[in-house]
């Protein structure tokens, strides 16, 4: 049983097939810095073993399926460096397992979903450069372990909540946001890098 496919960094064009969803053993899938395009396909939701996902770096163009809230099991997701668009599915809040979520440079829209606040084991949160907006959800403030918030390029506006500033005292080491100017998009006086 296929339980590793490691095919990255090699000019691979074209959709990445459905039929990878029958390996139902497979725990790690790297796909990345090819020249893959196409929708992300939802039925990789039904690889409840896997953990490590890495999608970074091709040409792919659909929404984040919500579908793949069946990746209970899923640790790492990167999916940075596409042509995404559409929200960041309130599903996602069910991947209780992920502590990297990286969706930066991409066209994602829409609110950073409150359902992110149920990610508790979550470490790393990178949705920079995209095209989101609406205000930073005060659920970020659950996460303990967050040591990395990657905000910037977007249009998230408002305060950051006192909450979430806490979380420097905790875990959050780095914290980049449009904070930088006169008038900033955002007021965050916790974050580490102002862009």
């Amino acid at each position: 049983m296929l339980e590793l496919l490691y095919l990255d960094g090699n000019e691979l064009t074209g959709f990445i097939p459905k039929s990878l969803s029958q390996h139902s053993r497979l725990a790690s899938l790297r796909l990345f810095a090819n020249k893959l395009s196409g929708p992300l396909p939802s039925a990789l939701g039904n690889l409840k073993s896997l953990d490590h996902l890495s999608l970074e770096y091709n040409l792919l163009s659909s929404t984040i399926p919500p579908e793949w809230n069946g990746l209970t099991h899923l640790a790492e997701l990167y999916v940075q460096g596409n042509q995404l668009t559409g929200v960041i599915p309130t599903q996602l809040g069910q991947l209780s397992d992920l502590k990297e979520f990286r969706a930066h440079n991409n066209n994602l829209s829409g609110p950073i979903p409150t359902e992110v606040g149920k990610l508790y084991r979550l470490e790393y949160l990178s949705v920079e450069n995209n095209r989101l907006k609406g205000t930073l959800p005060s659920q970020i403030a659950e996460l303990e372990k967050l040591s990395t918030l990657r905000i910037g390029g977007n249009v998230i506006t408002g305060l950051v909540h006192d909450e979430i500033c806490e979380l420097t005292k905790v875990s959050l080491k780095e914290f980049s946001a449009d904070c930088k100017g006169i008038r900033p998009d955002i007021i965050c006086p916790c974050c580490t890098e102002c862009i």
